[in-house]
């Protein structure tokens, strides 16, 4: 008798034609008619249940009552109570456990698995990728923040170019600089330049207190996620926490690449030399601790050498932990070679004659120009990569992201740098 019960349960779907003597049947339902029922149902299913972040929230019987109707055939009709029930049969008929608790997990019925759950899969990827929800954080990605990001590299960029100009000037024309210039009116080009020179501490003091801040933020987030994942039985990942980790990294690391590319072009006299070198030093270490300790904090860190996409709508590639692993050796290494090189420029080794050989002369003349450019491109292929990876994950989101909006934090995320470009025009314009 109750294996009758199953048997026929298993067989039968709600429905009936309009004269009520027919019967739906298993193979008469289309679930891969409607992509859009389907995503919707499917992210009502998947979305985190913010009273035990340990669990799903479930079904949602108006979404499954749109997408079942959608799968049924013209000329046939049916019922909430009708379709909730077959919904609830097929998806939760564990057996309830003698203590009366409720089940660790629910047997979905291979049938329903094959038909309903997974079956409009391949045809609707867009709609899968949109109702698993992966989106990017707001406070590393959002609209305002990027465009402050930008508005650091342009700024940093034209920083370098006027310097460049200004050296490459002095070296055209050495007589000019070398002669001393009776006092006259300024042109436009020697006021620009005394622009940015007056303003490029500001800057400097500023683009490091930034770095400082995100880096450390970075390094606060990975610690909290890897202990996060750590614990045997973690909280379900947010949809904004899948790519947080990725995304700490590159724009954390950004934000050195300003830092570097200023201090080339400043000068260090006095206590700020020390000042400045003390927090290269902790840019440094903060920068190794966060290239070592986010990869640590993703959710398929166990399966990072597995050589593929570790989970479904994966926007970061299936390189992205060779990139990490190359990232982990730049941050370590070219600081050092960068550190090594200057020394060897400025002091030689105290190889006796070393200082003074010309081809030494000449690349110390160079190198400080040198180290900013190689920085500035460092700095906008980051950002370039940045700004793809960003926008992939937009798109795969399919409009849930809200990094495009323009909300409060992000008009504030302007400010940032609007004391530079005030002091640049003050001493362009008032001095």
């Amino acid at each position: 008798m109750v294996s009758s019960y199953w048997e026929q349960m298993d067989l039968w779907v709600p429905g009936t034609d309009a004269t009520g003597s027919k019967n739906l049947t298993w193979e008469q339902l289309d679930f891969n008619r409607n992509c859009s029922y389907w995503g919707h149902w499917l992210s009502a299913m998947l979305q985190t249940d913010s009273w035990d972040p340990k669990t799903t929230i479930g079904m949602s019987v108006e979404s499954a009552m749109e997408y079942y109707a959608s799968a049924m055939p013209k000329g046939y009709t049916t019922t909430f109570d009708e379709v909730a029930k077959w919904f609830a049969y097929n998806m939760y008929h564990t057996p309830v456990p003698e203590n009366s608790e409720s089940p660790d997990y629910y047997l979905f019925s291979k049938r329903f698995n094959d038909t309903v759950l997974y079956g409009p899969k391949p045809h609707c990827p867009t709609e899968f990728c949109k109702a698993v929800g992966y989106t990017g954080n707001q406070d590393l990605c959002g609209i305002g923040v990027v465009v402050s990001y930008y508005l650091e590299g342009i700024l940093a960029t034209m920083y370098l170019l006027a310097f460049t100009v200004h050296q490459m000037r002095r070296h055209l024309d050495k007589n000019v600089y070398e002669k001393p210039r009776p006092t006259q009116k300024q042109g436009a080009g020697e006021r620009i330049l005394d622009a940015f020179r007056g303003s490029l501490d500001i800057f400097l003091g500023g683009a490091m207190l930034i770095s400082v801040a995100m880096l450390g933020a970075s390094v606060y987030a990975s610690a909290n996620n890897f202990k996060e994942r750590s614990e045997s039985n973690p909280d379900l990942p947010t949809s904004d926490s899948i790519y947080e980790m990725a995304l700490a990294l590159i724009a954390s690391n950004f934000s050195v690449f300003p830092v570097m590319l200023l201090y080339a072009l400043a000068k260090h006299d006095g206590h700020r030399k020390w000042l400045h070198r003390s927090v290269l030093l902790l840019l440094w270490g903060l920068s190794v601790t966060v290239v070592y300790l986010a990869p640590r904090g993703e959710v398929d860190y166990a399966l990072r050498k597995s050589g593929h996409r570790n989970f479904e709508c994966d926007q970061r590639g299936s390189q992205y932990w060779k990139a990490v692993k190359a990232t982990q050796f730049l941050v370590v290494g070219l600081p050092l070679m960068w550190l090594v090189l200057t020394i060897f420029l400025t002091t030689g080794f105290k190889i006796p004659g070393m200082v003074d050989r010309p081809w030494v002369k000449r690349w110390r003349s160079m190198w400080r120009l040198s180290v900013a450019w190689v920085n500035m491109l460092i700095m906008w292929a980051i950002l370039a990569y940045f700004t793809q990876f960003r926008q992939k994950i937009i798109d795969a989101a399919g409009g849930l992201d809200k990094n495009d909006k323009w909300t409060f934090g992000q008009v504030l995320a302007l400010a940032a740098w609007v004391p530079i470009v005030v002091e640049i025009l003050y001493i362009l314009v008032c001095k």
